[in-house]
C-alpha cells in the first residue's frame, strides 16, 4: 500500500507526493484510496475558487439511484444527520438544522404526492 503526503501550496496549487515503497508506481489498496479521497476532500474545501453555494440548475449529474440512507439525531443540538452511502465517496454525514429538515420534508413530500411531470421536451 502506497503513502501519500497531499500539500495545498501558497500558490493555490495542490502538490501530491506518493510514495509506494519501490521503483514501480504506487498502488493503493482500497482503504488508501479511502483516505486519499477524504484528504482531497479537505483540501479541496480550502481552496479557492470555493465550490459554488447555488447549485446550478438542469445541469446533467451522474447521481446515484435510490442510495442507502438512514437518518439519526446528532448529540449537540438533536439536529438531524442524514447519512447517505455513496459508492464512489462512501458514507456521507450533513446535519441539517431542524427548520432546514422541516423545509426538506415538506419539499420532498409535496414532491412524491405529485404525478410525474410530462417529459421533457414533448407535447401534452
Amino acid at each position: 500500500m502506497g503513502e501519500f503526503r497531499l500539500e495545498l501550496r501558497e500558490d493555490g496549487q495542490l502538490q501530491i507526493t506518493i510514495d509506494s515503497g519501490a521503483d514501480t508506481a504506487p498502488v493503493l489498496d482500497a482503504s488508501a484510496v479511502s483516505r486519499l479521497i477524504e484528504a482531497l476532500g479537505a483540501i479541496r474545501a480550502a481552496m479557492n475558487p470555493q465550490v459554488a453555494t447555488e447549485c446550478p440548475a438542469r445541469q446533467k449529474v451522474e447521481a446515484l439511484l435510490d442510495p442507502c440512507w438512514y437518518v439519526e439525531l446528532e448529540l449537540m443540538q438533536e439536529n438531524p444527520t442524514l447519512n447517505i452511502r455513496d459508492d464512489r465517496y462512501g458514507w456521507l454525514h450533513y446535519v441539517i438544522p431542524k427548520p432546514e429538515a422541516k423545509k426538506l420534508g415538506e419539499f420532498l413530500t409535496q414532491l412524491a404526492s405529485q404525478s410525474p411531470a410530462p417529459p421533457r421536451g414533448k407535447a401534452n
